[in-house]
């Protein structure tokens, strides 16, 4: 969806709705133990999904979270909030619990990008 507004000096402006998706870490006391190959393994699958999406053009920016913190991941999407909830339910770290997802909605101008 796209919408304008005036803005400085009457200029017009236009914003794009985009969804943001938050990853956390799931805790151990949540229940989830198992041996690190196989949590290594769940996360390659969704780094290779990650690619997927982007080619098909649903996934826009994907940015991977250090720091030690629990969110590890932002994901901004070109897909509605119910069409992100569907896709990260289908992620395979988030289905094997060893992430949480969190869909925002969020606005921003269309063709802003990171800088190079």
């Amino acid at each position: 969806m796209v919408e304008t507004f005036d803005g400085d000096n009457g200029r017009v402006y236009a914003r794009h709705a985009w969804q943001v998706e938050t990853l956390q870490r799931c805790n151990s006391d949540r229940g989830f133990e198992c041996e690190q190959t196989r949590v290594e393994k769940i996360k390659w699958e969704h780094g290779r999904r990650n690619f997927l999406l982007r080619r098909n053009g649903l996934l826009s920016i994907v940015c991977p979270v250090s720091g030690g913190g629990s969110i590890v991941g932002i994901g901004v999407f070109n897909a509605s909030v119910d069409e992100v909830k569907k896709i990260m339910d289908e992620d395979p770290a988030v289905r094997e619990d060893v992430l949480r997802c969190q869909v925002l909605d969020c606005r921003s101008f269309p063709g802003d990008c990171l800088p190079k």
